[in-house]
C-alpha cells in the first residue's frame, strides 16, 4: 500500500471537489439573481 500516494491523491481530489463546489455555488447565485430580476420585472 502506498499511503503517501493515496493521501496525495485524496488531497488533489478534495481540491478539485472544492473548486467544483465553488463554481457550482457561483452558478447558483447567478441563477438566483436572474430569477429575481425576472420575477421583479
Amino acid at each position: 500500500m502506498q499511503r503517501n500516494g493515496s493521501l496525495w491523491q485524496l488531497g488533489i481530489e478534495a481540491q478539485e471537489l472544492t473548486t467544483a463546489i465553488g463554481q457550482l455555488g457561483e452558478q447558483l447565485e447567478a441563477d438566483d439573481e436572474d430569477a429575481r430580476s425576472q420575477a421583479l420585472s
